[in-house]
């Protein structure tokens, strides 16, 4: 997978066929990734995008994307019949990118241990199929009980955040898990239609 950050790329690690992402977000903080993500791996991978229905922010900017599978949890998927995701999924070409936002919603409908079978499936599937799973969900939806259910079956967890500081909003990042290891924070910042990571000064 082609990440639409070179630094955080670097600090990752490679990440290949078989793995899971996961990305802990507040709020929007990673629409513009997301949606970055697509434009670099157009054309290289099969892509699925997987949405709640309350995610305006990512799904109607996909609408447009011929070449861009979407799935709208609660609408194109019941989410009590989550075993007709994981059918389309088995059904994508090896190599395939999958994008999942908000998969915290899912607590929404379902017991904790309903979402934490099927999340043990979507990773064994993913592996199985050696495609790539990205995902999110918003920390201020889950306890950290929830948290832990999603980073012991991924790969590689990066960190986002908003903090207001001088009466502005500074998106943070770092690396939590990955093969790499973890990292401190980084301001997030786009410049010229490009993603920056640069690390806090002292």
């Amino acid at each position: 997978m082609e990440i639409p950050l070179s630094q955080l790329g670097n600090l990752l690690g490679p990440i290949s066929e078989g793995d899971v992402v996961l990305v802990e977000t507040e709020g929007e903080v990673t629409a513009d990734f997301l949606l970055r993500t697509v434009e670099e791996n157009r054309g290289k991978a099969q892509l699925l995008f997987v949405v709640p229905k309350g995610a305006p922010e990512v799904r109607n900017p996909l609408k447009s994307q011929k070449d861009v599978q979407l799935l709208i949890l609660g609408k194109d998927i019941d989410t009590d019949r989550l075993y007709e995701l994981l059918r389309t999924i088995r059904n994508l070409s090896e190599g395939a990118l999958i994008v999942t936002i908000r998969l915290d919603s899912l607590f929404l409908k379902r017991d904790e241990k309903s979402v934490y079978l099927f999340l043990e499936d979507l990773a064994s599937l993913v592996q199985e199929k050696n495609l790539i799973l990205l995902m999110t969900i918003d920390k201020r939806n889950v306890s950290s009980r929830q948290m832990a259910m999603f980073e012991n079956l991924s790969t590689h967890v990066v960190d986002t955040m908003e903090r207001i500081t001088d009466s502005r909003v500074v998106h943070l990042l770092r690396v939590k898990k990955s093969p790499k290891g973890s990292t401190g924070f980084y301001t997030m910042n786009v410049k010229d239609g490009k993603i920056i990571l640069q690390k806090p000064g002292p």
